[in-house]
């Protein structure tokens, strides 16, 4: 076995001991969320990178908010992030 399988290996046990204990939901929904806010609430980009699809995604995101979750916004590239000075 070569050293990049053991070291993929020990990565998948250290991400599945985080997992143990949660269920399903929880993580498709923790899943979901940080994967929204790594790329600014952008629907597609986030789709493309969770590997389903933007009306799949659109789907969970309104479920979500449904039971009452905070679900990221995109962000508005155009919208000034600087500060005014008086």
């Amino acid at each position: 076995m070569g050293t990049m399988h053991m070291q993929t290996d020990a990565i998948e046990n250290l991400i599945a001991e985080q997992l143990v204990g949660h269920t399903l939901k929880q993580v498709e929904q923790a899943l979901i969320i940080r994967t929204l806010v790594d790329v600014e609430g952008n629907r597609t980009r986030a789709a493309t990178v969770l590997g389903i699809s933007v009306r799949c995604l659109r789907d969970k995101i309104r479920l979500f908010r449904e039971l009452g979750l905070v679900v990221p916004e995109p962000v508005d590239p155009n919208a000034a992030t600087s500060s005014k000075d008086e």
